[in-house]
């Protein structure tokens, strides 16, 4: 007997969409918690410094002691600690403090991207560019939140704008990179809604 397409796997549908979106978008904020923070080290690393450690929330080290608890009190969702090297300059220490939300942000524009020239069917695959594409919340919020007295997420992470203190070790003026992402932000944003809306008022379910 002919398929028909309300009877394809991908229509059916067996569990809600929300729930089916939530179960890949937590695993890879996860991952893009882990990426921002070796992003950091790896880049210290290349630059000459040294990658000495990774911990994520509530204080669990991932690197190199796997599993070994943080010493102190934990109060942000993932930390990293590295030695600069012995010749850096503002140059090196600009790319090493920038890079960890700069890593989600290309992360998040290539996904994007994707997402917007692809147009993919299949919704699992949407899911997966959809919650890449919103790791750009990382370095929106790392950018503004902390300028504003508050933490990289409102309450937990770090308290000082280190997107920005990189960007201006590397020469870049605060107010110029400031809104520069704001505005990119803005408009990455506004694209993913389109998309959405086009995707509610189109024939493929979210």
């Amino acid at each position: 007997m002919a398929e028909t397409p309300s009877q394809q796997p991908d229509d059916l549908k067996p569990i809600p969409s929300w729930l089916a979106f939530s179960f890949v978008f937590f695993p890879l904020a996860f991952i893009g918690l882990i990426v921002h923070e070796l992003a950091h080290g790896l880049t210290a690393e290349v630059l000459g410094g040294e990658f000495l450690a990774l911990w994520v929330f509530p204080g669990i080290e991932l690197w190199p002691d796997f599993g070994a608890p943080y010493d102190g009190i934990f109060t942000y969702f993932g930390l990293v600690r590295y030695l600069s090297g012995m010749d850096w300059t503002d140059t090196e220490r600009g790319w090493a403090t920038l890079m960890g939300a700069g890593s989600t942000f290309i992360v998040s524009i290539i996904a994007l991207i994707a997402l917007l020239l692809s147009k993919p069917r299949n919704r699992w695959l949407r899911y997966t560019l959809i919650s890449l594409a919103l790791w750009y919340f990382d370095m929106l919020t790392y950018t503004i939140f902390p300028q504003l007295g508050l933490q990289h997420w409102i309450v937990l992470g770090g308290g000082t704008p280190e997107p920005v203190i990189g960007a201006e070790k590397l020469g870049v003026d605060r107010m110029l990179f400031t809104v520069g992402i704001a505005v990119t932000c803005t408009a990455m944003s506004l694209a993913l809604w389109a998309y959405l809306r086009r995707m509610t008022h189109s024939s493929t379910h979210l």
